[in-house]
Parts: structure tokens; C-alpha cells; sequence
């Protein structure tokens, strides 16, 4: 959960200068698109200040451009900053968005008003948070024609049903959001056949850099690193019936590729990843039981 609103621009490693991105609290990482047109903000992190310290970063870009804001989804990592870019805030934009984003929060708006009160009552640096719903959304796909790039929003479920990424083709550059993570990928609502899908998609777009939201990496292997875990995940579990009746946590040792193994097949050291991580795998290995 967030300790702090620090808010740091990372190190250019490789991708065009028009994009920039920023991480947030190190939870998760944002990214700004400055085009002919537009200076394009994808997620607002944590909590309105942090967007205002994005936003001292940008002001050059921002000059003689429309600001717009992309929200990839409606966890709170992604959409607590939105205050700050309402009708009645600092930086007004657009806020585009899944329709299901909207119904979502309208669905929930109890439980996410209950999450931020909760929070708010022990970080008093969120006290400016607001619950804001996309203010401009769309069905199935959203194009921006900023003159010089154009960034197209798409649907990606598998991680939460109201999920987009973005596909800028002029730099077959991919803004993933959630779809692909490092180490390992994450579905909110256990829908990993449809997160299975949503890579394989943006796998076939051929893309020479994949922008996660979570694992600061830019390569296309990282698609394929993920859907190599979920292959290897299935595998493990084939056969395995009785898992079902296993409490969550032994649930790697019966497979016998617990997080440690995972990570040593992926080419990565365990160690280096936090308890957020171990605890998702094993929700993996649950979602995908429950499949069959």
C-alpha cells in the first residue's frame, strides 16, 4: 500500500523521447505522451499532489497543447490523481476512459469510497483523494490523432473488465498498463484465459517495446515471458484435482513449482521480488484450478 507520495521520472533506457515516465511511490509507473497536439497523460497514480508534481515535470510540454488524461483502469494506483484534472481542479482535462470503467464505479462506488476512507484514516497525505469517473468513455476502440503519433486505446479484460492499453503504431510502442507485468501477470477478477488472450493480442502487434505499469522494463519479451508462466503453470496443475480442497497457501507445494522455482524458469532471482508477488502466484494457481 502507499507509505509515500514520492514521485521520481525514470532514466530514458531506450524509448522515444516523446514519452516520459515517472514512478509513483515505487508502486507503479506513469507515462506522459507529448505530441503535435496533445501532452497525453496514461494513469494518475496515488493521489492528486503526486499528478502535481507530474505536471511541474511537463510544463514545457504542456505549452501550446491540449491536456488530456487516460485512465487504463480503476484501481486505485491508476485513478486517485484524477482530482486534479476535474472541472473544478488545477489542470481541467478530459478524462478517457472504458465505459466499464464508469459502470464499475458506480457498481462499487461503496466499496471504493470505503478503500479510500479506510486509508485516508491512517495516510493523511491521501485526504485529497477523490473518487472521479472517466468524464469521456467509449465501447471498443478510441483513437487520438495527436498530428505527428497517434495512440489507439483498446480493450484488454483480462486484468479487470474495464482494462485498456494503448498501441502507438508510429513507434510500435506498446503502453500495457497491467496486461503484462514483471515478474508475473495479474488478474484482479481471475479471468487468466482472457488475460492469456489480451497478451497473445498485443503480442500480434509485433511491438519493438512493451511499457509496462509494473517491472520498469521496455522489452516485447516480457509478453512472452508471461504467457511462458502461464503455460508452465498449466502444465504443473494438470492432473492435480485435490488442490481444491487445499488451504491457498500450500497450494505451490502440491504443485510442486512454488514461487521460488517459477521465478529460477523465468531467469529471475525470487529474492528480488516483494510478498506481493508470492502471494499473486499462488492466486494464480487458485484462478486456474478453478477453470476446470
Amino acid at each position: 500500500m502507499i507509505e509515500s507520495l514520492s514521485l521520481t521520472e525514470r532514466k530514458n533506457i531506450g524509448w522515444d523521447s516523446r514519452i516520459r515516465s515517472f514512478n509513483a511511490s515505487d508502486i507503479v509507473d506513469l507515462f506522459t505522451i507529448t505530441t503535435q497536439r496533445y501532452l497525453i497523460i496514461f494513469d494518475t497514480g496515488n493521489a492528486p499532489e503526486q499528478m502535481q508534481e507530474l505536471m511541474e515535470y511537463v510544463q514545457t510540454d504542456l505549452i501550446g497543447r491540449q491536456l488530456l488524461v487516460i485512465n487504463s483502469h480503476q484501481h486505485y494506483d491508476h485513478t486517485w490523481g484524477n482530482a486534479l484534472f476535474a472541472d473544478d481542479g488545477r489542470y481541467p482535462a478530459p478524462i478517457i476512459g472504458h465505459e466499464k470503467s464508469v459502470q464499475l464505479l458506480k457498481e462499487k462506488s461503496q466499496e471504493a469510497l470505503g478503500f479510500l476512507q479506510e486509508q485516508q484514516a491512517t495516510r493523511a497525505f491521501l485526504s485529497n483523494v477523490k473518487i472521479i469517473s472517466p468524464t469521456l468513455s467509449f465501447s471498443e476502440r478510441f483513437k487520438i490523432d495527436g498530428g505527428d503519433l497517434s495512440l489507439e486505446l483498446f480493450p484488454t479484460p483480462g486484468h479487470l473488465s474495464d482494462h485498456v492499453s494503448a498501441w502507438i503504431p508510429e513507434l510500435k510502442t506498446i503502453l500495457a498498463a497491467d496486461t503484462a507485468e514483471h515478474p508475473i501477470p495479474y488478474s484482479a477478477d481471475g479471468s487468466i484465459k482472457q488475460l492469456e488472450q489480451d497478451l497473445r493480442y498485443l503480442k500480434s502487434l509485433q511491438p519493438e517495446l512493451v511499457l509496462p505499469c509494473h517491472g520498469g522494463t521496455i522489452s516485447p519479451s516480457l509478453i512472452d515471458r508471461n504467457l511462458h508462466y502461464f503455460k508452465t503453470l498449466r502444465e504443473k496443475i494438470v492432473g492435480v484435482k485435490s488442490i481444491k480442497d487445499v488451504l491457498p497457501k500450500d497450494a505451490p507445494r502440491h504443485i510442486q513449482w512454488g514461487f521460488e522455482e517459477a521465478m529460477q524458469d523465468l531467469g529471475l532471482d525470487a529474492r528480488e521480488f516483494s510478498g506481493f508477488y508470492r502471494d499473486l502466484h499462488i492466486q494464480n494457481i487458485q484462478a486456474i484450478v478453478n477453470e476446470t
